[in-house]
């Protein structure tokens, strides 16, 4: 499987938002799959720290690159990082959410909520796209979310900017699979990450998967023809449920679980 995968999206991936979390899993994943690695983030204490990680434990050659995805300059940026690189993979795990109503969030977190989310990835696989094209091998993977695929209140500015990856990436997938490149969108539900901890999030535990599961189970799924993978049994059961109802109703649940896993302050 290890030969197998690097055979196919390897000699070199780029995993932007590496520094920790999920991103970080992918590093190491995909590091442990035998590929090399460009990590993009923009906190470059942890960056550099994950970049040694794996240069020690897996022998592999790793560019760390700092850099903020919501600089209007990032893709080009990253684009000059791995111009020397055989890419074959782009992870684009990088995201931003602000949790509250949304006529709470303040305009430039709201600015930097899409930049993130939506126009640096749009901006990257542009860049990145007819390089793989003109190799006729590769793979893009899209970290997308439930709540891209059912209006989440409390996250309803975030789980704009994942639908449209899941669009995005739907129509590309079909555009591109002529050219040999795989492209999935992967839907987990809550991941134990760093940004979910510090949140104070109040949810069952065994309804928040592990880093770790979730990287290894969307890398997994770049062999499946997708597009769109919802990862977890547990999650695509609930995905499954609530798609039963109608809309309005599981989003009125929906908001009764949000506001339970985020209550108001005070």
């Amino acid at each position: 499987m290890t030969k197998d995968f690097c055979a196919q999206f390897g000699p070199w991936a780029l995993v932007v938002g590496a520094a920790e979390g999920l991103g970080a899993e992918f590093a190491r994943e995909l590091a442990a799959r035998g590929l090399n690695l460009v990590l993009v983030d923009l906190n470059r204490e942890n960056l550099e720290r994950i970049a040694q990680e794996l240069r020690t434990t897996f022998v592999v050659e790793v560019i760390a690159v700092h850099q903020d995805l919501a600089a209007p300059e990032a893709a080009a940026t990253i684009a000059a990082a791995t111009a020397q690189c055989p890419l074959s993979l782009l992870v684009y795990n990088a995201a931003e959410a602000q949790i509250g109503n949304f006529n709470q969030l303040l305009a430039d977190k709201a600015s930097r909520v899409i930049a993130v989310n939506a126009s640096a990835p749009v901006e990257l696989i542009r860049v990145l796209l007819p390089r793989f094209q003109a190799q006729r091998r590769g793979a893009i993977l899209l970290i997308g979310s439930n709540a891209g695929l059912i209006g989440h209140p409390k996250t309803a500015l975030y789980g704009a900017t994942k639908a449209f990856l899941v669009r995005l990436g739907e129509a590309l997938a079909e555009e591109v699979a002529k050219d040999g490149v795989h492209v999935i969108v992967a839907c987990p539900g809550a991941v134990m990450t760093p940004n979910f901890q510090r949140s104070n999030a109040r949810l069952w535990s065994p309804l928040v998967a592990t880093p770790k599961d979730v990287a290894r189970s969307a890398l997994d799924a770049l062999w499946q023809k997708g597009p769109i993978v919802v990862l977890g049994q547990g999650n695509r059961a609930a995905m499954r449920l609530l798609s039963l109802l109608p809309k309005r109703l599981a989003v009125k649940l929906l908001a009764r679980v949000m506001h339970s896993t985020y209550p108001d302050p005070g």
